[in-house]
C-alpha cells in the first residue's frame, strides 16, 4: 500500500515507488541511474549521462563495498 502512495504522491512509475517503498521500509539507501528518482532527496542520484564522468566509477565501489558489508565476502 505505501508504494502505491508513493507512486501516487510523487508521480512516478509503479515498479520504481516499490523500489523506494521497500528501501525506506528497511531503512535503506536507494542508489539509483534512473532518473524518475533525480528530485527525491533520500534517494541516491547518480546522473549516467555525463560523459568523461567517475561519477559511475564511485557508485560501483560504493555498491561493492555495501555488498561486501550486507553479505559474506572471501
Amino acid at each position: 500500500l505505501s508504494a502505491a502512495r508513493l507512486s501516487h504522491e510523487l508521480k512516478i512509475p509503479m515498479a520504481d515507488s516499490i523500489m523506494l517503498a521497500t528501501a525506506r521500509a528497511w531503512d535503506a539507501t536507494l542508489w539509483t541511474q534512473d532518473s524518475d528518482f533525480s528530485e527525491i532527496p533520500d534517494v541516491r542520484y547518480v546522473d549516467n549521462r555525463t560523459k568523461g564522468s567517475t561519477a559511475n566509477h564511485g557508485l560501483q565501489r560504493d555498491a561493492d563495498r555495501l555488498s561486501c558489508q550486507t553479505s559474506v565476502c572471501s
